[in-house]
């Protein structure tokens, strides 16, 4: 029984590696000089993820902590509604006043609490 032949894929980015190569003097194989220009590119890379990151946190926190404001129109509408509404229940009180009658209903004579 054969086993499956197994291929690695590496994605390598290639114009990365192109530019730290090309600023690497080619004249003597120094490996450590691309070594360290490509591990710095690297590290740059990662810092700027993580920064980029912790932005998108801290905005989604600002969003997400702070209350919505409501919108000046809208602000507007509620004050007309609370206004409208203080000008049906004077109305009414007044109805209710002119007719002799409150809110409150009267209790009867006959169902009085007694005593036993």
């Amino acid at each position: 029984m054969q086993r499956p032949s197994v291929f690695l894929s590496v994605d390598f980015d290639l114009p990365r590696m192109r530019s730290v190569t090309s600023e690497c003097s080619q004249q003597d194989n120094n490996f450590e000089e691309f070594n360290s220009k490509y591990t710095f590119i690297d590290r740059w890379a990662a810092d700027q993820q993580k920064r980029h990151a912790k932005d998108i946190v801290a905005r989604h926190q600002q969003i997400v902590s702070k209350k919505p404001q409501q919108k000046p129109k809208t602000l507007k509408r509620n004050e007309k509604n609370i206004q409208i509404l203080r000008e049906k229940m004077a109305i009414k009180t007044a109805s209710l006043e002119l007719k002799g009658t409150s809110e409150e209903p009267e209790q009867d004579s006959d169902f009085e609490d007694k005593e036993l």
